[in-house]
């Protein structure tokens, strides 16, 4: 989502201005919008993190910055997620990735670290996904998804069934997503959407094709969304496009 204000569907079906404070987000262009578990919102910009109460209310600000020579882009806040813990996790534009701990207002800055191996896979991370206590899905630019165990403070490569030709078809990763039946939904930049199915260990694709008009509008996705009637919403470049067909989804 890009755009200079934020706003909100209302009840009655309206798009309305939300109630921002004091201009908390006035002439601010938004890359990314989350409600989180705990009712509040994340909003992720390119100047840094804002973190909003459920009245749409600012309660906090967090502006990254990255290694030296620092560059304006480091200041770009990128896919953020609130843990289990509540705990705040998000990626940048050539920092790596950010984790506020909620207890004390400390932080931990992962960097990429050319050559290391249980380290980050690149210093461009779009996207984070929580998968149960253990588990954070780090999505890059061009170097696809490690897993990152929050106990060992360590990352790991994602399982083989990932790799060509059945698993993620290109590495750019843009934006992930769980939906409610634990399928993981991963977004990509030029590969359209791939589904993985966690108790099969497979793949399914969703690509654009120019002589279907019901398929992907686009294969360069920004965000991904479940609904409250299980539909899945899938921004890209070129529109917003609406699955539906729970079985084909499923089968």
């Amino acid at each position: 989502m890009a755009t200079e204000k934020l706003y909100q569907y209302t009840d009655d079906g309206y798009l309305a201005l939300a109630g921002t404070n004091a201009a908390a987000l006035a002439g601010i262009g938004l890359n990314g919008f989350r409600r989180t578990l705990s009712g509040r919102y994340l909003a992720s910009s390119w100047q840094g993190l804002y973190v909003l109460d459920a009245n749409f209310q600012q309660t906090g600000f967090i502006l990254p910055e990255g290694p030296a020579p620092f560059i304006p882009v480091h200041n770009w806040a990128l896919g953020p997620i609130e843990d289990q813990a509540g705990d705040i996790w998000f990626g940048t534009f050539g920092a790596g990735v950010f984790h506020i701990l909620e207890t004390g207002n400390h932080f931990v800055n992962f960097q990429y670290q050319p050559g290391q191996r249980n380290g980050l896979p690149h210093s461009y991370v779009n996207a984070l996904l929580e998968i149960g206590e253990d588990e954070v899905w780090v999505g890059a630019r061009r170097h696809g998804l490690k897993i990152f165990n929050p106990q060992t403070s360590s990352f790991r490569p994602v399982p083989s069934w990932f790799n060509p030709p059945n698993g993620l078809n290109t590495n750019e990763i843009s934006t992930l997503l769980q939906d409610s039946k634990g399928n993981v939904w991963i977004g990509t930049w030029g590969g359209g959407l791939n589904l993985y199915r966690q108790k099969t260990k497979t793949f399914q694709y969703f690509l654009t094709d120019r002589k279907d008009s019901t398929s992907l509008s686009d294969d360069f996705v920004t965000d991904i969304l479940e609904t409250a009637e299980h539909e899945i919403w899938v921004s890209t470049t070129l529109g917003v496009s609406v699955l539906k067909d729970q079985e084909a989804i499923e089968k």
